[in-house]
């Protein structure tokens, strides 16, 4: 039962994880750049926790090696012992 468990999260893991962009929502002659990252972690058993969290991003090409912009992020805690929760938000160049 463990490999089995251990296989689906790996599977899992490799498609949350799998960033592509391809196809007509890409527009090269925009200045306007996104993304960011979501995913879910946890760990079964006695002490079982689950975490969840999304970081999104927009920005703007100011210069063709310059990009500024502004993230944030939303983190959710959960276990036996406590709950926590995090929010975000600021300003980055690239």
């Amino acid at each position: 039962m463990k490999k089995i468990t251990l296989i689906i999260c790996m599977i899992c893991a490799g498609i949350c994880f799998a960033q592509v962009h391809i196809g007509k929502f890409s527009n090269p002659d925009s200045k306007w750049t996104y993304g960011g990252y979501a995913g879910v972690g946890g760990v079964l058993g006695n002490n079982s926790e689950t975490s969840i969290y999304i970081a999104p991003r927009v920005g703007y090409l100011v210069d063709s090696n310059l990009e500024a912009g502004l993230s944030g992020s939303l983190n959710w805690f959960s276990s036996k012992y406590y709950n926590a929760s995090t929010l975000g938000v600021g300003p980055y160049a690239n």
